[in-house]
């Protein structure tokens, strides 16, 4: 399987989508409502707008929306060649963590909101060097203003993306003050609309949540969490790989690493903000994980050993929500 998506060829996104519809299979053919709480105003919005759709219309919208991420990250290392080369095994590396985590195979704000992650990691990348910065900077404060209207915990990617400024450019307060700006415009424009329509259900909802105690999480049985383990040791072994190996890129390269691997830790502690969530929002971390798996997998050494991972990989995607669902036991005595 991954010496298939080695390759650049565009067929592969075909092969990708029928692959992400048969793991995911069993969640589509027997949905269930899986719990999805939202800690404001719009989340809840967006939400009710697909409350009448049927569950499984839903899961199959939610693996339309995972492969559209999933090219969007694909597109993302291509274009500012993040890899040394360029692949189909970031877009094969997130769909294989989403389905690692069933909680991401159904619509959910945080699926909607990682849209947002995923743009802004774009638009900061553009920023190196870029002849109008003005404007993508303030789109940058855009882009996570609404992230947070969407999900508020999302309000703490706004000092990471002010720290990779300074690492992408040279700091510049002016620079800052601007991507505030951005940041700010949309919540004027809806406060603003709130007061003239004296629209006040949602304000409040907006810049309020709730935190949950951890072992209020319902974790699911220990063998489901296999696939999600084996990509997990992959993702330490990429990034551990491409720290060894970040001296030999261009300087422009070594500075989007950099961010890249700072962005895991910060998603970890955005998706532990909100504990009754957790599950949902681990979704947020899946972007530079898969880059970081995709690096780890691109690696000519122990091919064998990567291949036998992601074959275990896929068929225990398959084979546990079967097992779950039917009793089935292939491996009992």
């Amino acid at each position: 399987m991954v010496f298939i998506f080695k390759s650049q060829k565009a067929i592969l996104i075909a092969m990708l989508a029928i692959l992400a519809f048969i793991i995911k299979g069993m969640y589509i053919l027997e949905p269930v409502a899986l719990d999805v709480k939202t800690n404001n105003y719009f989340g809840d919005v967006l939400m009710q707008i697909f409350a009448n759709t049927p569950l499984k219309a839903q899961y199959v919208i939610a693996t339309f929306i995972i492969l559209l991420q999933a090219m969007f990250i694909n597109w993302i290392v291509k274009k500012f060649e993040l890899l040394e080369k360029y692949s189909w095994l970031p877009a094969l590396s997130f769909v294989l963590l989403t389905a690692a985590l069933p909680q991401t195979n159904q619509l959910s704000p945080q699926l909607f909101a990682n849209f947002f992650i995923l743009a802004a990691i774009w638009k900061l990348f553009t920023l190196y060097k870029s002849e109008y910065s003005n404007k993508h900077i303030f789109e940058l404060g855009f882009i996570c203003s609404l992230a947070t209207l969407i999900r508020f915990e999302l309000i703490y990617l706004l000092p990471l993306i002010l720290y990779a400024l300074g690492v992408l450019r040279v700091p510049n307060f002016r620079e800052m003050l601007l991507t505030l700006l951005g940041f700010i415009t949309p919540i004027y424009i809806l406060a603003s609309f709130l007061y003239i329509f004296k629209v006040q259900d949602g304000a409040i909802d907006l810049i309020t949540r709730n935190f949950y105690k951890f072992n209020e999480l319902n974790w699911g049985k220990y063998y489901t969490w296999i696939p999600l383990g084996l990509l997990v040791i992959m993702y330490l072994a990429g990034a551990i790989i491409m720290q060894e190996n970040i001296h030999k890129s261009m300087l422009k390269i070594r500075k989007m690493l950099r961010i890249i691997i700072i962005l895991f830790p910060v998603t970890i502690a955005i998706a532990f903000i909100d504990y009754e969530n957790l599950q949902n929002n681990l979704i947020y971390i899946l972007a530079p994980t898969s880059i970081l798996v995709a690096n780890y997998l691109l690696q000519p050494r122990w091919y064998w050993f990567k291949e036998l991972m992601i074959t275990i990989i896929i068929a225990a995607e398959i084979y546990l929500p079967l097992m779950e669902k039917y009793d089935i036991h292939l491996l009992a005595p």
